[in-house]
């Protein structure tokens, strides 16, 4: 198996990992509101801290921020691969 294909494989693995977590904690945090949005709340010492406590998101945002990480990994991974030599990638 190439070095390539095998980390392409674990990319689509820490990725789906990536997306289980996102999901579960949506859904520990968001509450839907009237107005199709999601009002989630957060801890004070997260991430988006800056924000306040709660933070109204629409579905379209909630979904971009999820799926970010693993296309910026992809994409870094395709960077690294296009500038990594051919016979240097076991």
């Amino acid at each position: 198996m190439s070095g390539r294909r095998a980390l392409f494989r674990l990319w689509l693995v820490a990725s789906a990992a990536w997306l289980i977590g996102w999901v579960l904690f949506i859904r520990g945090r968001c509450h839907p509101m009237p107005n199709g949005g999601m009002m989630c709340e957060h801890d004070r010492a997260g991430v988006l801290s800056f924000m306040g406590d709660f933070v109204a998101w629409t579905p379209f945002q909630v979904y971009l921020l999820g799926l970010s990480v693993p296309l910026a990994v992809l994409i870094a991974g395709f960077v690294i691969a296009w500038f990594w030599p051919r016979g240097g990638m076991p």
